[in-house]
């Protein structure tokens, strides 16, 4: 779900072009690849996917 209102919001409300847009996933997230693949329709080389040690949710703490 978050997934298809991240992408309306980017493309319909802000404007951005589908064609420059590159998602990143977690490495082992299977069903976000599937849908930013096949329901999204990106091609699966601009889908990236990163581990914990690139997760800048990692990185420090809060306030």
């Amino acid at each position: 779900e978050a997934i298809h209102w991240s992408w309306e919001f980017l493309t319909e409300v802000v404007g951005l072009d589908p064609e420059r847009l590159y998602p990143s996933i977690y490495e082992n997230d299977d069903e976000a690849f599937r849908i930013w693949n096949e329901e999204m329709g990106i091609p699966a080389e601009r889908i990236f996917r990163f581990g914990k040690e690139d997760n800048f949710w990692e990185h420090g703490s809060g306030p």
